[in-house]
């Protein structure tokens, strides 16, 4: 039975969940624990994408991650990968593929990010990168706020239901066809050719990095749209954008 595609949606936080196989333990000691840890931060400076917060416990893991650049099922795949190397593991760690919940708005984030405040003992818990700009927050309310026992967030139901304030295009290509669309209707406004492509390397990351920001659509697909571009290729103009920016 073929599998059932991931939910995406442009501008979203990600909430990720993945449970070990029964019998098997992810985190044994304090040591696998920050290695895990280490990993992430590695990935989230190669791969491009925001980590808000995690849970570990011994038998499962939790994330919230805003992908940026950055393909999720690519980076949870690089993630196990790693970490079963690092454990010297040769059996699968985990069950199944990973779940994973889209976050779009404000109060979703909001309650997500409190219930990972209020995990307890075995569960380690910590938080990377504040998400304050994410709900429209100065720095110091959103910390203030954190910090108090009843995390008195605006409860007013307009801004609990109001969008993540993630920068976004309100043009969403969602499908391949569509990409294909809208490649054809950029290259007409340039008075340019498909084949061009094959010569015009820097329109061509350009428009892999605005299908990356203004789509749902996975590295592969942006390849295939692009003229069947590597997944690999994608992921290294990507990272080359980045590397840019810093």
């Amino acid at each position: 039975m073929a599998r059932c595609a991931r939910e995406r949606k442009l501008g979203s936080v990600y909430h990720i969940q993945q449970t070990c196989l029964t019998g098997n333990c992810l985190f044994r000691t304090d040591e696998e624990t920050n290695q895990f840890l280490n990993l992430l931060e590695h990935l989230k400076s190669t791969s491009n994408f925001k980590l808000y917060g995690a849970v570990l416990s011994p038998d499962h893991f939790e994330l919230l991650i805003y992908p940026e650049y950055a393909d999720i099922s690519s980076v949870m795949r690089s993630l196990m990968i790693q970490y079963a190397n690092v454990k010297q593991q040769s059996s699968p760690l985990c069950k199944e593929r990973f779940k994973s919940t889209c976050i779009s708005k404000n109060g979703e984030f909001i309650d997500q990010l409190v219930r990972f405040e209020h995990h307890g003992s075995p569960n380690k818990t910590t938080f990377i990168d504040n998400p304050h700009a994410l709900l429209g927050l100065p720095v110091d309310t959103y910390n203030k706020a954190m910090s108090t026992q009843s995390h008195s967030f605006d409860q007013d139901l307009i801004w609990r239901n109001a969008d993540l304030c993630i920068q976004s295009s309100t043009c969403c290509v969602s499908c391949v066809k569509q990409g294909k669309q809208a490649l054809e209707d950029k290259l007409n406004t340039l008075q340019l050719k498909f084949e061009d492509l094959n010569t015009q390397k820097v329109l061509r990351n350009k428009l892999v990095r605005w299908f990356r920001q203004n789509s749902t659509l996975t590295l592969k697909e942006i390849g295939h749209v692009l003229g069947d571009l590597s997944e690999s290729t994608v992921s290294k103009i990507l990272k080359a954008n980045t590397n840019e920016k810093r």
